[in-house]
């Protein structure tokens, strides 16, 4: 199986890592972004709805409610607006009755009316992105514009609802470009964070890995330790101690060892002198025995050496024959001085 590079494992796992981290990132700022661009225009469908109010009641001060169609004309100009228009509540239509009597309340504007608050419905998954607002009107004597001065109601009435369509195609794309730069800037990031990452382990791991390497070979060979300053991580400084301790221990092992093979191979060379020193012994009294010629077993010896040699054997087996030659005659140990020592011939018996 092909091993892979610290770097290619590090970067592997980082990418990994880091392309989780950003798809969760860009959910996390994706949803963020959707919750405050709504909040950008329901409070922009507010000031449309705040504007509307404005204008309504300076129309009715001014007794030009004639005029106040061509006014909504005016504003659905501005602010990207597709629709506006103004819904009476029913205590409104009580009052003045006329044109609005017959009027369609929506249920968005209905919604408004019993919950007195503003409601809004975004659409921004279609193809046209859109919020339906519906702000209600709430009768107030407090501030300059005094409701209860126009109209018999009481404080806190709902007198209308301003349902309001705005086009949210412009904050789409706006939002798409904000989207768009934000995962630019992200991917640059992470580009620049794995280039830094790749740096640090070439500089911090790699390198220095291979140099530990080398330099633990040359302080075995040369019987020095490792030169921990070289190094500028606390981690490959204590990987270099712990090599020093090795090396410290495995030469002190073999100074033993080689003391003890030098022991082991005296010894050997004693017992093989005294084997060969007690086999020619043995030769030396198997000659007194039979009372053969002075050092003959000693000339035995170096013929048979030198016979050895002249057939072409080895040293080793040159040195066995040597060895083993005195006792060319032992068997003699085992004939009775009768039989070996007596003159003249032997009889049949």
């Amino acid at each position: 199986m092909l091993k892979q590079s610290i770097k290619t494992i590090t970067v592997k796992n980082l990418l990994t890592f880091l392309m989780l981290a950003s798809v969760v990132m860009a959910i996390i700022i994706a949803f963020n972004f959707r919750a405050l661009s709504h909040n950008i225009v329901k409070n922009e469908a507010l000031a449309v709805a705040d504007m509307v109010k404005a204008g309504m009641t300076a129309h009715m001060k001014a007794e030009i409610m004639d005029k106040r169609d061509y006014f909504l004309g005016e504003i659905r100009t501005l602010n990207n607006i597709n629709k506006i228009s103004i819904v009476r509540s029913p205590a409104v239509i009580k009052q003045y009755g006329g044109v609005d009597s017959k009027q369609e309340i929506t249920s968005l504007a209905q919604k408004a009316f019993q919950t007195k608050e503003a409601v809004f419905i975004i659409d921004d998954f279609d193809a046209a992105p859109v919020i339906y607002a519906a702000v209600p009107y709430i009768a107030s004597n407090k501030g300059a514009l005094n409701c209860l001065n126009c109209h018999e109601v009481d404080e806190g009435t709902v007198l209308g609802a301003v349902e309001i369509e705005l086009d949210l195609q412009e904050y789409r794309t706006m939002a798409s470009w904000i989207l768009l730069i934000v995962l630019v800037a992200s991917l640059f990031f992470i580009l620049l964070l794995i280039i830094n990452i790749f740096r640090t382990v070439q500089i911090y791991v790699k390198e220095p890995l291979e140099s530990l390497i080398a330099r633990a070979k040359e302080a075995y060979e040369e019987h020095r330790p490792v030169n921990m300053e070289k190094f500028d991580s606390l981690e490959f400084a204590h990987v270099a101690n712990e090599i020093n301790q090795f090396n410290t221990d495995i030469i002190a092992n073999q100074e033993l060892l080689k003391q003890m093979n030098h022991n082991l191979v005296d010894l050997n060379n004693e017992i093989e002198d005294t084997l060969k020193e007690t086999v020619f012994t043995m030769g030396v009294i198997e000659e007194q025995r039979s009372k053969e010629t002075r050092n003959h077993t000693k000339r035995v010896t170096e013929y048979s050496r030198l016979l050895a040699s002249k057939i072409g054997l080895s040293d080793d087996d040159v040195l066995l024959i040597a060895a083993a030659s005195p006792l060319h005659d032992i068997g003699k140990l085992g004939i009775s001085d009768e039989i070996l020592l007596k003159p003249g011939k032997l009889t049949e018996d």
